[in-house]
């Protein structure tokens, strides 16, 4: 949340392949555009910013950050 508007959220989705059952998980990030929720504010980095946004840069952040959080949640 950002000035209490929602700019990412958590995605997941059940797939089953060769009777396994594998539930995948991910996070969305409101990059250039917001979702329309009634009742539920929603915000972009792109207006936040007041500028472009490369999806590479912040893809590359959250990795970043998500694998030193990770090695640090295994040692």
């Amino acid at each position: 949340m950002i000035d209490k508007k929602k700019i990412c959220g958590i995605l997941q989705e059940t797939l089953i392949k060769l009777d396994k059952k594998y539930l995948i998980v991910g996070v969305g990030v409101n990059l250039i555009k917001s979702p329309y929720i009634k009742n539920y504010p929603t915000t972009n980095l792109k207006e936040l910013l007041n500028k472009k946004v490369s999806k590479v840069k912040i893809e590359n952040q959250l990795k970043k950050i998500f694998e030193l959080r990770l090695t640090k949640l295994y040692k």
